[in-house]
């Protein structure tokens, strides 16, 4: 598909496990937004193999864009307070729960994710 990512920099490989935590709770979501996005493209692919992985590449992006965005949310103290809750090995819910408590907009932060990665995938 060929979608950038919106990171201004590299996360380290903790935050972007950190975020694929939040993405669990909100997968279901984005898979769906893929699938919507890929069936208003209309492409008519009958290989269901081919088919999944453009889904797939979809989801990615929009994955991408909501990391990217949470990102850019957190301030560097927020960020300093992750690596501190990675030194500590914390569970999937400690993320979720200081990801809710930093970021108030996560849901339209993902909305936006979803409407700008359509836009771009379908202007394509």
């Amino acid at each position: 598909v060929g979608l950038d990512s919106p990171f201004n920099e590299n996360p380290s490989v903790f935050q972007r496990s950190l975020i694929s935590h939040m993405k669990e709770i909100q997968q279901l979501t984005t898979k769906e937004a893929a699938e919507k996005i890929f069936a208003e493209k209309g492409l008519r692919i009958d290989d269901t193999e081919v088919k999944e992985e453009f889904i797939a590449d979809i989801e990615q992006a929009i994955n991408d864009h909501i990391d990217g965005f949470i990102m850019d949310a957190l301030s560097e103290d927020q960020l300093k307070q992750l690596d501190v809750l990675s030194a500590k090995k914390a569970s999937a819910s400690d993320i979720r729960e200081f990801i809710g408590a930093n970021v108030n907009n996560l849901s339209d932060l993902v909305a936006r994710a979803i409407i700008e990665v359509r836009n771009i995938y379908l202007s394509n």
